[in-house]
């Protein structure tokens, strides 16, 4: 069976496909806190799912020894993982870019040190509109569209 690492699996997107992958996927979601991905699931998903305890806002050894033991043949990795917050004020910039970009960052180094990063088939990371700057209703954005991204918020994701 093919292997699936999602990070942010507790959040909004997280706890609507974690339940969609379970039947195809060995699947393994990265948590800071057990209860609350205990909380969020049934029974039956918390079955079907390895939950792997780790902080990617840093270097984190029990994760690293976690990622490393699983054996992988193909692997998808959906980061999820995101910080919202919209105000421009500048105190919060660290704390967003920190978790953002850094997180993003701390992930890949993660999966390069364990040998991971050579089985990666697919790597989807979800970012937001926001990276795209101040939105106006009436337009159309094409991928060759500029960012502007102003706010922290709009900077961390544009970055990550």
């Amino acid at each position: 069976m093919e292997t699936v690492i999602v990070t942010g699996g507790t959040g909004f997107v997280g706890k609507h496909l974690i339940p969609k992958l379970i039947n195809d996927y060995d699947t393994y979601v990265i948590v800071r806190s057990y209860n609350k991905a205990k909380e969020l699931f049934s029974r039956d998903v918390l079955n079907h799912i390895t939950l792997l305890k780790g902080d990617l806002s840093r270097h984190d050894i029990n994760l690293e020894k976690s990622i490393k033991n699983i054996y992988v043949d193909k692997l998808y990795i959906i980061n999820l993982a995101g910080k919202v917050n919209l105000t421009s004020n500048s105190k919060f910039f660290n704390d967003i870019y920190k978790h953002n970009v850094e997180t993003l960052s701390n992930l890949l180094k993660l999966l390069e040190q364990t040998g991971k990063i050579e089985h990666i088939s697919l790597f989807l990371h979800l970012s937001s509109l926001a990276a795209m700057g101040a939105l106006n209703p009436s337009t159309v954005f094409t991928q060759d569209s500029p960012c502007l991204p102003v706010i922290p918020y709009e900077v961390s994701k544009f970055k990550s």
